[in-house]
């Protein structure tokens, strides 16, 4: 990750909480998640229903402040961005073994897939 990325999760790090006030870090993430989430999609209703520009700017805007709520759950659950990454990486791997396909994506083991999340915590 870039140097930038260090100073970005140091930075939320020096922010953290422990115990209850942690689990409410964890709760503030998530709920803003969501948030950042739906304005995304707001950005994409006004562009695709109301014929308004989709502004790159606030995509980037609002991709950015959704990384930062989930920082603030992976600071909760001990995660680094990089964990997030190998473990879905090992699930698509596993999902889509010669590439994506539809029937692939409907027809899935979710079983397997919920074990290399769990695999990778027994680590």
């Amino acid at each position: 990750m870039s140097s930038e990325f260090g100073e970005f999760v140091s930075l939320l790090a020096s922010c953290g909480r422990h115990g209850l006030e942690q689990k409410m870090d964890g709760l503030h993430g998530a709920i803003g998640l969501c948030t950042e989430a739906s304005e995304i999609l707001d950005l994409y209703k006004k562009s695709i229903f109301y014929g308004k520009l989709l502004p790159p700017e606030g995509v980037l805007e609002e991709l950015g402040d959704a990384l930062h709520y989930i920082q603030m759950v992976c600071n909760e659950w001990g995660f680094s961005l990089d964990d997030l990454i190998a473990t879905n990486m090992a699930k698509l791997k596993l999902r889509y073994p010669g590439g994506y396909s539809d029937d692939r994506a409907v027809k899935r083991d979710k079983d397997a897939e919920r074990q290399v999340f769990i695999d990778f915590l027994r680590k």
